[in-house]
């Protein structure tokens, strides 16, 4: 048919094969083994589509398009599939950050229920941690008294001195006593 496009089909499938690893390279990194195998498969089309056009089909050289207006129309679907190829790519990363907040909503009302409870507990191990320290001060001061009650009773008032002359009675001063007290 005079004025239809031919469309080559390495090239529709070069372009196929670059949108199919845009989206596995949204879905994967980059050493999965299906984007490994997808970016062998698109080099392998391009290097057979660099030989083809070097050579020819039949060994002669490809011929470029005669008519500007179909190179332009190529040129364009070109720009145009690699703009798809963007904007699918944009897509899945959009979906992704709208799956990721999703999933921080949902979990955030479990987080918070967590902080609660540690918040709680937090409380009451301070509260505890108080009471401990109230009765240990009271122990301490317990023990303080206890100490001073013992040390009142078993306070020495004076030690004992030995005396210079012996207590036992003396005699002298008794026969002198009554010696006196006999004469008068």
């Amino acid at each position: 048919m005079p004025g239809a496009i031919v469309v080559d089909p390495l090239s529709q499938q070069i372009a196929l094969t670059k949108r199919e690893l845009e989206n596995l390279r949204v879905r994967y990194t980059e050493t999965h083994p299906e984007v490994r195998a997808k970016r062998q498969q698109l080099t392998d089309l391009l290097d057979q589509a660099r030989r083809r056009a070097e050579s020819g089909e039949n060994g002669e050289a490809m011929p470029e398009p005669t008519n500007p207006i179909i190179a332009a129309i190529q040129d364009r679907i070109n720009t145009i599939e690699g703009q798809l190829i963007k904007l699918d790519a944009d897509e899945k990363s959009m979906l992704r950050e709208i799956a990721e907040y999703e999933r921080r909503i949902q979990v955030e009302p479990e987080v918070q229920r967590q902080l609660t409870v540690l918040e709680e507990q937090h409380a009451v191990a301070q509260e505890k941690w108080r009471r401990l320290e109230r009765e240990a001060e009271g122990a301490e001061g317990s023990i303080d008294l206890e100490d001073s009650k013992m040390a009142q009773q078993m306070e020495v008032l004076t030690e004992a001195s030995v005396p210079e002359r012996p207590v036992e009675p003396d005699a002298l001063q008794i026969y002198m006593t009554l010696l006196i007290a006999g004469t008068a």
